[in-house]
């Protein structure tokens, strides 16, 4: 990987992954996880998935419903403002790096 992967890296790539994955309908798991693949070529850990879920839910920004996962509108919002900032898949994991920084830097 071209670089490090450190909670804000792995939170923003299954966010931008769940975003893509449920952009229509909620989504299943296997969704997720090949949307992930495409966004860094790579399968992400059942450690990895299970910590940014967590993550995700308690920021508001993700909710499941049985087996399914999709944005909340915070999630929604957040998203689209990542969208704004870049055409880039990259662009938009970057400034959804840097946000998810933020929120952890602000609730030390």
């Amino acid at each position: 990987m071209p670089f490090s992967m450190t909670p804000e890296t792995i939170n923003s790539w299954i966010f931008l992954a769940v975003a893509m994955a449920s952009s229509e309908s909620p989504t299943p798991l296997n969704g997720i996880i090949m949307l992930a693949d495409g966004i860094n070529h790579a399968i992400p850990t059942h450690m990895e998935l299970q910590t940014a879920f967590g993550w995700l839910s308690k920021q508001g920004l993700i909710s499941k419903e049985g087996k399914k996962y999709q944005l909340t509108d915070k999630g929604l919002a957040l998203y689209k403002e990542a969208r704004a900032s870049s055409n880039r898949i990259f662009g938009m994991w970057d400034f959804l790096k840097e946000r998810f920084l933020l929120l952890n830097l602000q609730s030390e």
